[in-house]
């Protein structure tokens, strides 16, 4: 892991810090000092440290994986915490109704009771509540006379109000206990106050909902003059609960009476005085409440809570078990993806390296065991085209030193000869081409040879370095004209195959006597362009040179006159064609392009040539090989020769 220059910078500015504090403590600007850094470089170093960490562990996709594996299992943990949480809210919620059903049905029956007793004219019984004038409305009251308070019923009537009076104490909590099956914790008349200290202990704090407004937290404090029960450790009614979440009473919530509390000498409400009950219940209580036992063929009971826990516990039970496989699976499918991702990462580190042998094993059928099987077969596949590549680069470097052999083989650029203006145009269609041309200046003669062997490519060249070898040997020999095609055609057939021949034109231009000898072996016909602006074909039918029934060469003269073009070339030439159709460029449009001149010089007309040609083909590379010579008769040179000769 790389660790950032934010990163490095910030702890080493957060441990300057920590010397200066500790270190020089007494010297005020020091210790300020290494507390402005602890502060601000400390901060830049914890984020740092944190992002460095974060990525050093997800980093690796295995880390990642393993990481989302344990938020989703966080996730379901919660969720169930959420759900249980509601549970118990939802059973609070429910044992809280159920003891303001009863404590509503208490009154209830003492309203009931007093009206009775006001049917039968009855005089209202004893009591510890003394009966105060304002007690004259009919209705049920709460009433707080000293230290205790009463549930109260009034009937009113002639001869004097009924009034019944229950003091609301332990054994009045023990009855709620045993009819709602809830431990109730009885409090009383409590007292409730603003929280106006914070510090104040002992007591319970509360928010309560002010209308829409800010809710303002309060203090509920059990006085001793309440009514109620403020020890928690009573004895209850109830019966007796099991332990653990479902069974266990974990669930506590406050039940406020709504009715207000009446003082007894006056009848007015007492302000900040609600009647409260605290009530623990469990979830098995709640749902045997809830969904009670029904009644099988008259007597026999069956409990529909059980039924319910039953069902309930077997959907969870069911549930685990899925959730228990699907994670058992994630996390096979984890390790296997961490594996895979491993083990490709190490694969292209060794590809990397240049290490094609390196293969990645992982056994199975899925996705993954494919992407390795990719992998090795991507390897494979590089490892064949490096070493395709190297001998594609050894050929062609072969290739370049053939190429360059064959230009040497050729006359220099740079070649000339008095009295004569020589242009040529040399493109091979292949790296190395199977025509070539040879110039040569002796004894005031100038010789023009150009040939064309059969095929292309690597072979051919081969056969065209052996002819050109062999060509100059017989040349410097003193052989020439038909000599020398029939001893070039010997060598031919002895060192090449029966299918390979070779197309030959010879010229020797006789300077000083001013006529030019003209050798052919089935090579196209040059052409003579005189002054006038007449083209003529030079025609001398032959075979070509390594054909079993060669033969018949001759050799005619030509006169040379000042000014007059000589155009000598190989087929590739008049056999370009179009890109379009099979159309050869041919002879006859070569030949206008001969008889549009008049040409400034033999760069021009070689210029003009191949123009012609590109134009007609609509492309700039060739088909075959292609060889074009153009000599220009230098005028006042040759005069000057005829006068030396």
């Amino acid at each position: 892991m790389r660790l950032t220059r934010t990163f490095k910078a910030s702890g080493l500015l957060t441990a300057a810090g920590v010397l200066l504090v500790t270190l020089a403590p007494g010297k005020g600007g020091w210790t300020a000092l290494g507390i402005l850094l602890l502060v601000f470089a400390g901060s830049v170093f914890m984020v740092s440290a944190i992002r460095a960490l974060l990525r050093g562990i997800l980093w690796r996709v295995g880390s990642r994986l393993v990481v989302s594996y344990v938020l989703l299992m966080s996730a379901v943990v919660f969720a169930a915490f959420f759900v249980y949480a509601g549970l118990l809210v939802i059973a609070g919620q429910l044992g809280t109704r159920r003891v303001e059903a009863a404590f509503a049905s208490r009154r209830a029956e003492l309203l009931g009771q007093a009206r009775d007793l006001a049917a039968r004219g009855a005089t209202s019984p004893p009591s510890s509540l003394v009966t105060r004038p304002w007690m004259a409305e009919r209705g049920t009251w709460l009433v707080k006379q000293g230290p205790e308070l009463f549930a109260v019923a009034i009937e009113p009537r002639p001869g004097g109000p009924i009034v019944l009076a229950r003091r609301l104490d332990a054994a009045f909590r023990r009855s709620l206990e045993t009819e709602t099956g809830n431990v109730i914790r009885f409090l009383g008349a409590v007292r409730v106050r603003d929280d106006d200290d914070p510090a104040r202990k002992g007591k319970v704090r509360i928010s309560l909902d002010a209308g829409g407004k800010t809710q303002k937290s309060v203090n509920i404090s059990e006085e001793s003059d309440s009514g109620g029960e403020p020890d928690a450790g009573g004895e209850t009614a109830a019966p007796p609960a099991g332990s653990g979440p479902w069974s266990g009473r974990w669930t506590a919530f406050p039940y406020f009476v709504r009715q207000s509390v009446l003082d007894a000498e006056t009848g007015k409400a007492l302000e900040k005085r609600p009647v409260l009950f605290l009530v623990r219940t469990s979830l098995a209580r709640e749902a045997q409440e809830l969904f009670r036992d029904m009644t099988v063929a008259g007597s026999e009971r069956v409990p529909l809570s059980r039924i319910v826990l039953a069902v309930m516990a077997s959907l969870g039970i069911a549930t685990l078990v899925v959730f228990f496989l699907s994670s058992l699976l994630a996390g096979l499918l984890v390790s296997r993806i961490a594996r895979a991702t491993r083990r490709l990462s190490l694969g292209f580190a060794e590809i990397e390296k240049g290490n094609f042998a390196h293969r990645v094993v992982l056994k199975g059928h899925d996705q993954l065991a494919a992407l390795t099987g990719s992998f090795n077969h991507m390897a494979g596949r590089l490892s064949a085209s490096v070493a395709e590549k190297a001998e594609k680069e050894a050929l062609e470097h072969e290739l370049s030193v053939a190429r360059d052999l064959q230009r040497r083989l050729l006359p220099p650029a740079d070649f000339a000869c008095p009295g004569v203006e020589i242009a040529v145009d040399f493109a091979p269609a292949a790296a190395i081409g199977g025509d070539f041309y040879d110039l040569s200046y002796a004894e005031r003669a100038l010789t023009v040879s150009i040939a064309d062997v059969s095929g292309h490519g690597l072979p051919t060249g081969l056969v065209m370095a052996a002819a050109r070898a062999s060509l100059g040997m017989l040349a410097r020999t003193g052989s020439g004209g038909v000599r020398l095609m029939e001893l070039l055609h010997e060598e031919i057939v002895r060192t090449t195959e029966r299918r390979t021949f070779v197309t030959l034109c010879h010229l020797v231009f006789d300077l000083p006597k001013g006529t030019a000898s003209y050798t052919n072996a089935g090579h196209p016909y040059p052409y003579r362009v005189l002054k006038d602006g007449t083209v003529r074909a030079l025609a001398n039918p032959a075979r070509p040179l390594g054909l079993s029934l060669s033969g018949g060469w001759q050799t005619v003269e030509e006169p040379l006159a000042p000014g007059d073009f000589w155009v000598v070339f190989s087929d590739g030439l008049v056999e370009a064609t179009r890109q379009s159709t099979d159309e050869s460029w041919g002879f006859e449009r070569l030949e206008d392009v001969l008889r549009a001149g008049p040409f400034e010089s033999a760069a021009a007309l070689k210029d003009r040539i191949l123009a012609a040609q590109r134009a007609f083909t609509g492309r700039t590379d060739t088909e075959d090989d292609r060889t074009l010579l153009v000599l220009r008769i230098d005028e006042r040179r040759n005069g000057a020769e005829r006068k030396g000769s």
